[in-house]
C-alpha cells in the first residue's frame, strides 16, 4: 500500500508540473538576388552567284561564278526580371557595325513597353521582318526606298492579342536619307514615326493590314 501510495503523489506531481514548450527559432533566409539570363546567337549567309551575258561583260559574256560570305552576325542577349538587353553586330562589305543597342523595359501593367537604343525604326512589314524570314534573298525596293531601318531613339508599342491590334510610336535621331542628324545651326534633327496594325492568324491563312506615318526634320 505504501508503494501505491508513493506512484499516486508520483503522478500528482507530474500533472501539477507545467508543460515545457520547445520552440525552434529557424535563421532568417535572405531572398536570392535575381541573376540576368544571358544567351547568344550568331548567323553567317552566304551567297553564290551564277552570271554570263552582260552580267560578265569583262569575259566576253561567258558564264562566271562566285561564292562570299554575305554577312556575318553576333548577338547577345539578356533579362533581367522586367529588364531586357540586346546587342547584335554585323560584318559585311569589309565593315562593321552596331546594328542594334537595345534596352526593353516590359514590367508595365497594361502592356506597354518601353526601348530605348539604336532600334528599328518602325516602318513598313518587309523591313521589320528578320532576314532569316524573308521569301526572297533581298527586301522589296519599296522596304529599302521607304524604310530607315535602325536609328538611335525612343519607342513605346502595345499588342492587343484579343483583338490583333498593335501601336507603336518612336523618336529618332534624323540621319537618314541623305540628313547628317543635325541642321544648319549644329542642333540634333528627330524624326517622329508612329504606326498601327491590325493582325489575324490561324491554322489556314493570315490577314494583315497597316498604316505607318514620318514627320522628319
Amino acid at each position: 500500500q505504501k508503494r501505491l501510495d508513493a506512484y499516486e503523489e508520483q503522478a500528482t506531481a507530474v500533472k501539477q508540473a507545467p508543460a515545457a514548450v520547445a520552440v525552434e527559432v529557424q535563421p532568417e533566409q535572405k531572398p536570392e538576388s535575381a541573376k540576368p539570363e544571358l544567351s547568344f546567337d550568331g548567323r553567317i549567309h552566304f551567297d553564290y552567284n551564277w552570271f554570263d551575258g552582260a552580267y560578265n561583260a569583262q569575259a566576253e559574256g561567258r558564264s562566271g561564278s562566285d561564292l562570299f560570305a554575305r554577312r556575318i552576325r553576333t548577338g547577345i542577349d539578356s533579362e533581367l526580371g522586367d529588364w531586357e538587353h540586346s546587342l547584335i553586330l554585323d560584318f559585311s562589305e569589309n565593315t562593321a557595325e552596331i546594328i542594334i543597342a537595345r534596352v526593353r523595359y516590359t514590367g508595365l501593367s497594361n502592356g506597354v513597353k518601353l526601348q530605348f537604343g539604336k532600334l528599328r525604326e518602325d516602318i513598313s512589314l518587309n523591313a521589320l521582318t528578320s532576314s532569316n524570314d524573308t521569301g526572297l534573298i533581298e527586301r522589296s525596293s519599296l522596304a529599302d526606298t521607304f524604310s530607315p531601318y535602325f536609328r538611335w531613339g525612343a519607342a513605346a508599342y502595345q499588342h492587343h492579342k484579343d483583338t490583333g491590334l498593335r501601336w507603336a510610336f518612336g523618336v529618332y535621331k534624323n540621319d537618314a536619307f541623305g540628313a547628317t542628324g543635325k541642321d544648319e545651326d549644329g542642333a540634333l534633327t528627330l524624326s517622329y514615326t508612329g504606326r498601327l496594325t491590325w493582325a489575324l492568324a490561324n491554322e489556314k491563312q493570315i490577314w494583315h493590314m497597316g498604316l505607318w506615318h514620318s514627320e522628319r526634320e
